[in-house]
């Protein structure tokens, strides 16, 4: 197969603090957060100012648009921080690709997201893993159509493109400069499953698998990448992946 990995045989390369960046962008934003309710607690000198607030973080309906809010502006910094580079750089990561290919993409989501949940219901009526939500799981669930409309348009659409601009744009692109494509792919796939964090959300047997499928899934989308130089597969087969999750914890929330 013909390696078109988004320009990695071309100059100018991209440093490791190119890739340090964008992550720093969001590191601050979360920062300024926590200071912020910090500091109304200390300015309202109540001291039971941080629970209400998180207890209204969970709550079904005011929590859904804050957490929401709260991930569009963790993710918003590191997009802009990827669209500088990338621009300062000339590098072009969404190139143009047959509407065909995706549909594929769009499918390949599809598929990847009912075998994942397939494979979980098996394990779990064969008591093989017992899955319990985490408390952020629960947070993505929507409890009615505008909630359900929101998370769409951020879970599944703004969250994806900025993940696969960094994991299969800025990072694969990075790490392919300085190994084979090969170990390029592993080192891609096992960082999207680790950076996830669902061995430590999920104790086990059942951490341990769902991070499996997340590596999984990020290396089907290097190959959506190597395959057609461009991230719009993969952005297609990811925001698709995340949308059926999001359905499935709409229609049946008892199963979450």
């Amino acid at each position: 197969m013909q390696d078109t990995t988004l320009q990695t045989d071309m100059p100018p390369r991209l440093r490791w603090w190119d890739m340090a960046l964008p992550l720093l962008g969001g590191a601050i934003v979360f920062a300024l957060i926590t200071f912020g309710v910090a500091m109304l607690a200390i300015t309202k000198g109540d001291a039971g100012f941080i629970e209400r607030f998180a207890e209204r973080m969970q709550s079904a309906e005011q929590g859904y648009a804050l957490n929401m809010g709260v991930m569009a502006a963790l993710y918003l910094p590191p997009l802009i921080v990827m669209f500088w580079i990338a621009r300062r750089k000339g590098l072009e990561y969404f190139s143009p690709v047959a509407l065909r290919v995706i549909c594929w993409a769009l499918a390949g989501g599809v598929l990847y997201a009912v075998a994942f949940q397939a494979a979980q219901d098996f394990l779990i009526n064969h008591g093989i893993v017992s899955y319990t939500p985490s408390p952020g799981e629960l947070l993505l669930v929507p409890h009615n159509v505008v909630q359900l409309a929101l998370g769409l348009g951020l879970a599944a659409i703004f969250g994806p493109f900025v993940e696969e601009f960094y994991f299969r744009g800025m990072l694969l692109s990075w790490s392919r400069r300085r190994m084979p494509l090969v170990w390029a792919g592993i080192l891609n796939a096992v960082l999207f499953g680790v950076v996830h964090l669902y061995f430590l959300q999920h104790a086990g047997l059942e951490g341990i698998f769902v991070t499996a499928v997340m590596a999984l899934f990020g290396g089907l989308n290097v190959w959506w990448v190597v395959r057609t130089g461009s991230l719009w597969p993969a952005f297609a087969s990811h925001a698709a992946y995340n949308g059926v999750g999001l359905f499935l914890m709409f229609l049946f929330p008892g199963g979450v």
